[in-house]
């Protein structure tokens, strides 16, 4: 199962109607939904579906087509949440109409679309561990941090190369933000590493570090041998480690021309633990997080290869 952590927006056009859908974790759903019927006066429907968990653990869905042909709307859209299989989401799509009939066809395909446009951006798997001190996960892109500052509701301490702190404007960023900057190849920059990480953790922050040290630049889906550092810091200071996964960041940038494409983006928590209770745990956090990245990495291949099959049956007239 999955799950959304902030409000996630998009907008789609068809004929002159506009589709604009909001995904939302469901206690965020009834002020949501109040808001955007005062936001937008003149739209003609909102069309809602969610997905949660109750107290039995229990899974509970509800759709609604709001005044649209029974069955175009509100079922298409729980139907994106059920096979993005999020859980504990909402999503709200409001409609203008653009004055022309989209007829049955058209509408399923314009909610189901619209809701797509927003459960295929940042999706959430696993549960955060706030109780977690350091958090390990594979490096995928300059932008590996920014995403998960923005999935993790928390101040993290992040721990980067020493070379980084040589750029006069990232030196300014890393220290203000409270970075710990190390020197592999320095035992005493090492020493100076763990002494701030326990410093960190004992206030009750939660630092990060990417196993790697570098990326894989040539084949990011692939992660390149881990660096010590990260083991000896959680085994000599006894911290609780949660590993996560990031999935598919580095391919929605694109070149000739450069461009950013809206795709999937997915942040995978694994369970944590203390590294006391497991002597190799190092070796089996790594295999566990390639693991996944194998596995999300086929789906979304097969997926490409699903949606080329249809096209060539539309192609050729079989549909």
């Amino acid at each position: 199962m999955q799950f959304v952590r902030e409000h996630i927006t998009n907008t789609l056009e068809v004929k002159q109607s506009k589709f604009i859908a909001h995904l939302v974790p469901y206690d965020k759903y009834l002020t949501t939904l109040t808001y955007l019927k005062n936001k937008h006066p003149k739209a003609r429907h909102f069309v809602t579906a969610y997905r949660y968990l109750n107290e039995y653990e229990q899974i509970v869905e509800h759709s609604s087509d709001d005044g649209e042909p029974k069955g175009t709307s509100g079922k298409p859209s729980l139907m994106v949440l059920q096979g993005q299989e999020l859980i504990n989401s909402a999503v709200i799509t409001v409609r203008y109409f653009g004055g022309t009939k989209l007829g049955t066809g058209g509408l399923v395909r314009a909610y189901s679309n619209s809701a797509n446009l927003v459960a295929k951006e940042v999706i959430v798997e696993g549960e955060f561990d706030k109780s977690a001190n350091l958090l390990i996960g594979n490096h995928t892109h300059n932008l590996d941090i920014a995403l998960m500052e923005s999935v993790i509701d928390e101040k993290l301490i992040w721990v980067a190369k020493k070379e980084l702190g040589e750029i006069p404007v990232i030196k300014y960023m890393l220290t203000k933000t409270g970075m710990i900057l190390v020197d592999r190849s320095d035992k005493r920059s090492v020493l100076k590493m763990l002494k701030e990480i326990k410093e960190k953790t004992q206030k009750g922050l939660k630092v990060v570090l990417f196993p790697e040290g570098t990326r894989n630049k040539i084949n990011p889906k692939k992660m390149i041998k881990w660096k010590n550092g990260p083991k000896a810091a959680a085994e000599k200071l006894n911290l609780k480690v949660q590993p996560f996964v990031i999935v598919n960041l580095p391919f929605t940038f694109k070149n000739n021309p450069f461009r950013i494409e809206k795709q999937m983006i997915k942040v995978v928590f694994l369970p944590s633990f203390y590294p006391k209770d497991n002597p190799k745990w190092f070796e089996e956090s790594k295999e566990k997080i390639q693991k996944v990245l194998d596995k999300e990495y086929s789906k979304m291949e097969n997926e490409k290869l699903k949606v080329k099959s249809e096209k060539l049956k539309v192609k050729n007239g079989k549909f």
